[in-house]
């Protein structure tokens, strides 16, 4: 297998993960690309919870990379994820505001929002919108004047045969036209070369399915663990918002009994969760 340098990529730890979890097997390859392509600017279509873009975002600071990065969504759930309320996109921009000074989020439907962008001036496009075939392949057709000479094109979800996704059949087109490989975990996800002018390795791992076969091995191999610590998270957080409520029950029966009592509890129960 050629050396890579997995080193920084497999040190890797995500600043923010949610529930989203389908993506979180990606991460780490996500830094290594950022590694290598260097990109000016990176656009992503469909943020949601927006876990890919704040690795976008902290990979590229941790690197030390002068790149601007964009999420555009219209935050209302589509046919294929499901409707959802604003407070998704509230918790989202809160959070960007606060860590993500490189990252602007444009609230929009995709089409609106190319009149934002430059034609060739995209170095990396995530397309990661509504999944039909019909949907994805209007996304890169209609994106494709904004890419730039060395410009990679991902898409998730190219494993997922259920429902009305069709990105996968999208995929099976595209990637006859362009150097390409995918992943198979994580619901898939597909690097597409777009641009003529690509880092070499990148190109031999297009070309070489012996060498394919072991660098994804690598990525396979650690993308389980953002997974296990995303679940980790949210049962911890659970678990504080049960003890919290079940401590307001407490307090609101022991209220009955003896007023005297409430500020007591409501030390006893700050100190608790404190500790935990």
């Amino acid at each position: 297998m050629k050396k890579y340098n997995f080193s920084k990529c497999l040190r890797f730890v995500p600043n923010r993960l949610t529930q989203a979890i389908d993506f979180h097997g990606h991460l780490s390859f996500l830094y290594w690309l950022l590694e290598v392509a260097k990109p000016s600017r990176i656009v992503e279509l469909g943020v949601f919870r927006g876990d890919s873009l704040a690795t976008f975002s902290q990979a590229t600071r941790e690197l030390n990379l002068d790149s601007k990065i964009y999420g555009i969504d219209c935050w209302q759930g589509d046919s294929t994820t499901g409707n959802y309320g604003e407070e998704v996109y509230s918790v989202v921009k809160d959070y960007f505001d606060s860590n993500c000074p490189n990252t602007t989020l444009i609230r929009a439907y995709f089409d609106e929002a190319l009149q934002y962008f430059e034609d060739q001036s995209i170095d990396i496009l995530h397309i990661d919108g509504l999944h039909t075939y019909e949907a994805c392949k209007h996304d890169f057709e209609t994106w494709l004047p904004k890419l730039s000479k060395k410009s990679i094109v991902l898409m998730h979800d190219t494993e997922v045969v259920s429902d009305n996704f069709g990105v996968h059949k999208f995929w099976q087109e595209v990637s006859q036209n362009y150097p390409a490989f995918t992943f198979n975990h994580s619901n898939g996800l597909g690097v597409v070369l777009v641009g003529p002018e690509q880092p070499a390795i990148l190109q031999q791992l297009c070309s070489d399915h012996e060498e394919l076969d072991n660098f994804k091995a690598v990525f396979e191999a650690v993308g389980g663990k953002f997974f296990q610590l995303a679940k980790a998270k949210h049962w911890q957080k659970e678990l504080e918002n049960y003890v919290k409520k079940t401590s307001l029950t407490m307090i609101s029966r022991d209220a009955l009994h003896n007023n005297s009592k409430i500020p007591r509890l409501l030390r006893s129960i700050k100190n608790y969760v404190s500790r935990h």
